[in-house]
């Protein structure tokens, strides 16, 4: 053990040079940034602004980094806003949203959001607005407000009927998954992720959140454990990633990247191989210190050493993910298990889980339904919407084809008044021509010609 512990400090000795090395390569980032930002105006200040908010999201963690981040955010939203910069506006309003959620201040995204939501309507800002509901319908799945959730599921349903586009119907599909997903009805989850991965593989501008609805398909592969589908799919994930950031040069996909690699360690654990679970857990962290990323991580890291008997340790890294994400109720679930472990009473462990999923089913029923019946107007409303466009295209190529039909008939009659004006002239020409050839036959009979008479006298 000392052994272990000399060489952990050997190791944290050769990486810290590197370490402080990074930490100043960030610092003197930040600062040429800044620098930038000062004494540029125009397009060059609003990419610093862009490069130096990205590296504050990357180093969201706490409530002071949080607010570092909210004000940086709100410097460049007016800057944006003085440049006209509406769309880029927009961005900036959702990933507010996102930074919050994803720190648990749910109060203070609940307070923006409905602003955010009018500014991105009235700006026409359609996508950024699905995402921004996105993010409100998440923060309510993990809170258990999931009445909350619905309503604003049927805004966006409202929405998508509205501009009856592919985009709405994309998003429709992609978020009801997700609702039906914190409701662990997978089997609806999954019809809905295929069901706007294949809306959206078809659109001319494939949606932001198409990869993520790949994810999501991932996850309810991996966690039904049709693992042949999951890394088929997975597969397929990488690919759609690959294209993205080819589209993109020079746009971080380090969170996305992450994401793969997180679906990849929950997959390799339900498989039971924990070595494999563990490689995945160590490329997450290296690249992903957010609280969701490390609640990942610490769940997953308790998995791998309540299997090998670690039970200490093991419950040492539940109680840290339960602190990093205290809405994640299968980290409860699995430190009870560990708990069964550590004091030999598994029994303890089956009956409380069997108690916590009866109370779930109660609590959910009635929303279930409520859901249920949102799915099934939506469904009609989709065919109704369907056959409205339909009939709609055939009253619109009906009425041209009368227009087609009245025009021909126009084109018919004037080409007859035409034809018989032109008959009504050759008939006048000819009459014409016939008066004047009679009229010169009369002169010439007429005319006489006579020859003069010529007197020649003869000499003898």
């Amino acid at each position: 053990m000392k052994a272990t512990n000399t060489l952990f400090l050997l190791v944290l000795l050769l990486l810290s040079p590197r370490i402080v090395s990074a930490q100043d390569d960030v610092r003197q980032r930040k600062d040429s940034l800044l620098k930038v930002i000062a004494n540029t105006q125009g397009e060059d200040k609003l990419n610093a602004y862009k490069n130096l908010h990205g590296i504050y999201f990357d180093e969201l963690s706490d409530q002071e980094s949080l607010e570092r981040f909210l004000a940086l955010s709100a410097a460049f939203f007016k800057e944006a806003r003085n440049n006209n910069q509406t769309e880029r506006q927009g961005r900036l309003l959702v990933t507010d949203m996102i930074a919050l959620i994803s720190l648990y201040q749910f109060d203070e995204a609940d307070k923006r959001m409905p602003e955010t939501i009018a500014f991105l309507k009235e700006q026409g800002l359609t996508e950024a607005l699905y995402k921004a509901y996105k993010q409100w319908i998440l923060s309510f799945c993990r809170r258990g407000q999931y009445e909350k959730a619905l309503s604003v599921l049927q805004q966006i349903f409202q929405q998508a009927n509205a501009t009856n586009d592919s985009e709405g119907l994309f998003y429709a599909d992609y978020l009801m998954g997700i609702v039906y997903m914190h409701q662990d009805r997978l089997d609806e989850a999954e019809k809905r992720y295929r069901q706007s991965i294949e809306t959206g593989s078809k659109m001319d501008k494939q949606p932001d959140d198409l990869l993520d609805a790949y994810s999501e398909l991932c996850n309810m592969l991996q966690v039904t454990e049709r693992f042949d589908d999951f890394f088929l799919v997975a597969q397929q994930t990488e690919s759609l990633l690959k294209q993205v950031e080819a589209k993109n040069p020079g746009k971080s996909y380090k969170i996305a990247q992450s994401n793969i690699w997180t679906l990849y360690a929950f997959a390799y654990d339900s498989m039971g191989n924990f070595d494999q679970t563990e490689i995945y857990c160590n490329k997450m962290d290296s690249v992903n210190k957010s609280p969701v990323s490390m609640g990942n991580t610490t769940f997953l890291r308790a998995h791998i050493w309540d299997a090998r008997g670690e039970y200490t340790k093991a419950l040492a890294y539940i109680d840290q993910a339960i602190d990093l994400d205290p809405t994640y109720l299968h980290a409860r679930y699995t430190k009870v298990k560990i708990l069964s472990h550590l004091e030999k009473a598994p029994r303890t462990y089956s009956e409380t889980e069997k108690t916590v999923e009866y109370a779930d089913s109660l609590r959910n029923s009635s929303f279930n339904k409520q859901l249920d019946e949102l799915r099934t107007q939506y469904e009609v409303d989709k065919i109704t919407t369907e056959k409205e466009r339909n009939r709609n295209y055939f009253l619109f190529a009906l009425g041209g084809c009368g227009l087609l039909a009245i025009a021909l008939g126009i084109w018919i009659y004037y080409s007859r008044l035409v034809t018989k004006k032109n008959r009504t002239m050759v008939v006048q020409i000819k009459e014409l021509q016939a008066e004047q050839q009679r009229r010169d036959e009369e002169m010439l009979r007429k005319t006489t010609f006579e020859m003069p008479e010529t007197t020649y006298d003869f000499y003898p």
